[in-house]
């Protein structure tokens, strides 16, 4: 009985948990050979599998195919699946499933492969997609995709055969596309390859966390040597800091201990990570909870985050949903406390896959016990000011203190709050002459610049700034304008002395959004991961001198990262112009072998660490003045501002965050957030459960 495409596709639907797709005669029994062993220069196109389309790659005439249960030139490497196999060199060999990919869905083709000689990469195998139907295989641009690439090392064929996995993650991209498989020996590899057991199986991910309680991999004893990894997590770089999974030590003070199971995870400036696989939803809460504590219980040690990602599977993103910092409980005393992060998604957020970080913070290097995280989720309930599923004083309370506030772009007064407090637009332009004149920046929504971190700043008023960025050039134009009553310039760089000796412009840049602490020249670093700048006028037409920035160590201005500036001085009034490259990685000083500068690559919606220090010198003494009040930027990236590159400056309501007591979400706390706060006074909806 011959089952077509359309009854297989109905059997792979059917199936539940790990399943096997369209794929047909993988175990190379068709033709039946009879136990013979057919090969293309004695039987030609009768030596080829069924379902199979066969290409040549070269014209060596060395070529060949074969196919049954036993090569007399392998002695002893017989079938690993069923009675037949084949073997090929210099060809592609290739089958369209058919099967149609689902998002979020992994493919993994499983083979069987041994060889004659044993040489390297020694087989190609490529996964595809195709908008063509079951058989054609073809290639057109736009029409099929490759998709991914392994090279596998087949062993001796006296070994006998070793079984390979070959895994692709569909994205968004491949959604409804059928999967199609291709395998091939160059032609310049000088080896016969033979393949047997092919198959193709697929895995919907877990959704949601999984080992938030660390019981995987299970170990006896808490392996101190060189730590270890938990399951399901990624970590940010094992190379770095430390972590660890296991029972606790029988040496600890007894408060340290696990909070369910019986094994937990240990950090130390280490950030570990999930893709949930969790489609978020607008109106929904998701509320990550998280038991820690710390050797020495350090202020903001222990971080956790919420982030979107437009793929179920991928690298950590770079947009920040939720972060808060905590400070853990001492173990030894107070034992692993719990503590929540809690989001709201929005119709923004709609669709797209949520990410969760925990991270002991590199800069507070505190060693944290970590156990039972938790991810829930619940529809959130209006009034419910502190998201913690309860509508009570506390949200009475937070409505009172948030009366008549309102965080809507285009309304007078209002403000950015939660993640947006910290957060520029940066909308895109073409280009953008930098001479200081600011005539490109007529339409910019300007970032007020008034917060003094040090010193006295009484000379400088009306300071602000705005971002945009060229998604050709991939650089970010920055602007800056102030009005400063005492001014004090110096010539050029080698007038420099000190941060605090004249007035400048700190401008500092984190492209990855690494958040990475010590990237400073002053901390030992070399800007690798993060750069900072002085720059300040020469009161000289609209000139400026420019260098490196660091703490008590500075570096003369060289090996250009790109920097461009200007600045104009018209009486009082002072206007910046620059263009900023942001770096992923920049080796201009670090001189690493293994690595080389990379730029940022920058789209609609991506998120850099990006901020400005305004530096003032007057007749009593100097102040430095920035758009927060964060300080210690200048060697920790994780506290500057961020920027998002969008393509126009977003205006309506939601740009700027809501106030958490803003229950209607029209951006003002009134008497309408009041009446929902009144109608579910007293309810609970805690998926923990409620008393």
């Amino acid at each position: 009985m011959k089952i077509g495409y359309a009854s297989l596709t109905a059997i792979f639907v059917l199936c539940i948990g790990q399943c096997y797709g369209a794929l047909t005669n993988g175990s190379f029994e068709l033709p039946n050979t009879s136990g013979q062993w057919l090969n293309k220069k004695d039987n030609g196109a009768a030596a080829k599998a069924s379902n199979w389309v066969y290409a040549i790659l070269g014209s060596s005439g060395n070529e060949s195919y074969a196919i049954g249960s036993a090569d007399p030139c392998a002695a002893g490497l017989v079938p690993a699946d069923g009675t037949q196999m084949i073997a090929f060199h210099g060809y592609q060999i290739m089958q369209n499933t058919g099967q149609a990919m689902t998002a979020g869905v992994t493919y993994t083709v499983n083979l069987f492969v041994s060889s004659k000689n044993g040489a390297a990469d020694s087989l190609n195998v490529e996964i595809w997609s195709t908008s063509y139907a079951p058989p054609s295989v073809a290639t057109t641009a736009g029409i099929a995709k490759f998709l991914y690439l392994q090279k596998i090392t087949a062993p001796l064929f006296s070994a006998g055969f070793k079984q390979y996995s070959v895994s692709y993650t569909a994205n968004a991209d491949d959604q409804g596309k059928n999967i199609m498989i291709s395998m091939y020996n160059p032609n310049f590899v000088n080896d016969l390859v033979y393949v047997d057991g092919f198959t193709l199986t697929t895995s919907t991910p877990a959704t949601g966390l999984v080992n938030g309680s660390f019981e995987d991999p299970n170990y006896p004893a808490l392996p101190l040597v060189g730590g270890a990894m938990a399951a399901g997590w990624y970590y940010s770089d094992p190379a770095v800091g430390f972590c660890n999974i296991g029972p606790r030590h029988p040496d600890w003070a007894a408060g340290i201990q696990v909070v369910d199971g019986r094994q937990f995870v240990t950090l130390r400036q280490q950030k570990i990570w999930q893709n949930t696989h969790l489609q978020m939803a607008a109106g929904i809460s998701y509320m990550l909870k998280a038991y820690v504590a710390g050797e020495s219980g350090r202020a903001d040690g222990f971080k956790m985050q919420m982030i979107s990602s437009n793929t179920a599977d991928g690298a950590l993103s770079t947009n920040e949903l939720s972060v808060q910092y905590y400070t853990p409980a001492v173990a030894a005393t107070s034992g692993l406390q719990p503590v929540t992060l809690a989001y709201t998604a929005t119709s923004a957020d709609a669709g797209k896959y949520l990410q969760v970080a925990i991270s002991s913070v590199p800069t507070t290097n505190d060693f944290l016990f970590i156990d039972n995280v938790t991810l829930l989720s619940a529809p959130r309930l209006a009034g419910d000011a502190d998201e913690n599923h309860r509508v009570n004083m506390f949200d009475l309370d937070a409505l009172a203190n948030q009366w008549l506030m309102c965080t809507d772009p285009l309304g007078t007064g209002c403000v950015k709050v939660g993640k947006y407090a910290n957060m520029v637009y940066a909308p895109s332009i073409t280009n953008v002459a930098v001479d200081g004149t600011l005539t490109e920046w007529s339409d910019a929504i300007w970032t007020p610049i008034a917060d003094v971190v040090d010193g006295t700043a009484t000379d400088v008023s009306n300071a602000m700034y705005a971002c945009k960025w060229n998604p050709a050039t991939n650089v970010i134009y920055l602007a800056v304008k102030l009005i400063d009553t005492d001014r004090n310039f110096i010539p050029n760089y080698g007038e420099f002395l000190s941060w605090d000796g004249q007035d400048d412009l700190i401008i500092y840049c984190d492209g990855a959004n690494s958040e990475s602490a010590g990237f400073s020249s002053g901390a030992g670093g070399n800007f690798s991961t993060a750069q900072q700048y002085y720059v300040g006028p020469t009161g000289s037409g609209n000139t400026t001198w420019q260098i490196w920035g660091g703490n008590n160590e500075y570096m003369p201005y060289y090996e250009d990262p790109g920097l461009v500036s200007a600045c104009v001085v018209n009486g009082n009034n002072l206007s910046y112009e620059a263009i900023v490259v942001p770096f992923d990685w920049y080796d201009g000083l670090a001189n690493d072998p293994d690595k080389s500068t990379t730029t940022t690559m920058l789209s609609n919606e991506k998120v850099l660490g990006f901020d400005v220090t305004i530096v003032t010198k007057h007749v009593t003494g100097y102040g430095a003045i920035q758009p927060n009040t964060v300080a210690g930027k200048w060697n920790d990236a994780s506290k500057f501002a961020k920027i998002m590159c969008v393509q126009n400056t977003p205006t309506q309501c939601g740009a700027w965050g809501y106030e958490s007591a803003d229950a209607n979400k029209d951006c003002k706390v009134n008497f309408k957030d009041f009446a929902l706060l009144a109608g579910n006074w007293i309810v609970c909806n805690d998926p923990a459960g409620c008393p």
